[in-house]
């Protein structure tokens, strides 16, 4: 979607909408490496009733990561 937005000279969004840390930390990291990014991005977080990411991504502001990975972990067990 993004290429095909490109190519028409639109921008794109980064939107989480399901509100969990690990969610919006990955649509962060997806808007950083789009070139036609918006400087806006809609992140709905708490809207869980526990996020289980350590540490809980920020509500504002946030910045362009700099390192691979997306900032935030799951526990171990969580999955068990």
């Amino acid at each position: 979607m993004q290429r095909i937005a490109q190519r028409h000279g639109l921008a794109v969004t980064a939107v989480s909408a399901f509100g969990s840390s690990l969610e919006a930390a990955a649509a962060v990291h997806l808007a950083a490496t789009a070139p036609n990014a918006s400087l806006g991005a809609e992140l709905c977080l708490g809207l869980l009733a526990t996020d289980p990411a350590e540490p809980p991504f920020p509500v504002a502001p946030v910045d362009v990561p700099t390192e691979p990975g997306l900032s935030v972990s799951l526990p171990d067990g969580l999955f068990a």
